[in-house]
């Protein structure tokens, strides 16, 4: 089966055979007319099959972002994920410009659009489409967008690497210059509806937060001090701290220096996921590696209706995925989830009014 960004630009070929075949035929205007309204490079989607790496060229470096097998990934990131959506964005994007207006073909004025050679004070970017042999299929430098008023059309400046003329394209087209930018960013997400504890392991005595049950709404911190109140909000955040985890940088776990002794957070769910959450503090940032198994509940779980659990063999693969896509990684988290992730139980609570 094609991945699904190769059958998109194998639509997008069509198409664009088919708008040339129209306007060769129905516009007998001269050719800088004809132009306008078609596509600027169709070549991208004809090409589409051959296409092994993307090479993003800016002022501050290069990096590339290649295939391998039905999967795209960071090669200048120790070949981690990239985000297939943005991959095809940026494909898909660069194959559907359409020429609205020819502008400069002198070098002079690129810089104003921003389509000039990438040098150390070029504000493009360039990108190019390489085959599995490192060749060129295609080479475009990206200037600033073209923001229309009053309704108008959107667009890009754009030009062929090696030519003259610069076009303003009908369009949106993104590159981001930070390969970071271009990671699949989602980590680990364990919804606190499932949730049944969290403990943070980093002082002497644990600190631990659960719910009863699956039905209560909110979580409770074990061995509570009789003079200190919780603070609802906060707790909560401990029980929510593994959702929707994303990641600002990532690097092999090889790489940094874990031991028993670091900082662990657990987390354990009603219907029998654990995951746990190992840190370690290095080039002056906090990095954390996951590990997750099933361990089956006490009782079984009965996933019906809206709940959010799971049935056994769905946490099962589910354990097995989460270790197949984070195992021999490290993160760097955002600061906030760090933060939740390695609550203080002082940070918990407030005293009781007297």
């Amino acid at each position: 089966m094609k991945p699904k960004w190769l059958i998109g630009l194998a639509i997008v070929a069509v198409a664009a055979v088919g708008g040339a075949i129209y306007v060769s035929n129905n516009d007998p205007g001269p050719a800088r007319r004809a132009e306008t309204g078609q596509r600027l490079f169709p070549e991208i989607a004809a090409k589409g099959e051959q296409i092994r790496t993307i090479m993003i060229a800016h002022k501050d470096g290069t990096f590339r972002i290649a295939r391998e097998g039905d999967q795209w990934v960071v090669l200048d990131k120790s070949k981690y994920p990239a985000s297939l959506e943005k991959v095809r964005q940026l494909l898909l994007g660069l194959a559907e410009l359409r020429a609205l207006e020819a502008k400069t073909s002198s070098p002079a004025s690129y810089p104003a659009l921003e389509v000039e050679n990438v040098d150390a004070n070029a504000k493009s970017a360039q990108v190019t489409l390489q085959d599995g042999g490192g060749a060129s299929l295609f080479s475009v430098v990206v200037g600033k967008s073209y923001y229309g008023r009053g309704g108008g059309t959107d667009g890009v400046y754009v030009r062929g690497a090696g030519q003259a003329q610069a076009w303003l394209a009908q369009g949106r087209v993104s590159v981001d210059r930070d390969p970071i930018a271009w990671l699949e960013r989602a980590v680990v997400s364990v919804p606190r509806e499932r949730v049944r504890s969290v403990t943070i392991k980093s002082d002497a005595k644990p600190l631990t937060v659960n719910r009863a049950s699956a039905s209560d709404k909110d979580f409770a911190i074990a061995g509570l001090p009789a003079d200190r109140k919780a603070k609802d909000y906060e707790v909560n955040a401990v029980g929510g701290a593994f959702e929707s985890l994303e990641l600002d940088d990532v690097r092999p776990a090889a790489e940094i220096s874990f031991s028993n002794g670091n900082p662990v957070t657990e987390a354990i769910t009603f219907d029998g996921l654990r995951i746990t959450a190992s840190f370690a503090e290095q080039d002056g940032a906090t990095w954390a590696r996951f590990a997750a198994k099933f361990e089956a509940p006490a009782e079984p779980v009965k996933a019906e209706g809206e709940t959010k659990l799971k049935p056994a063999d769905e946490v099962r693969k589910e354990a097995d995925a989460i270790n197949a896509r984070v195992g021999g990684w490290a993160y760097k988290l955002p600061a906030y989830k760090v933060e939740a992730l390695r609550r203080k139980l002082d940070a918990l609570l407030e005293q009781k009014a007297s």
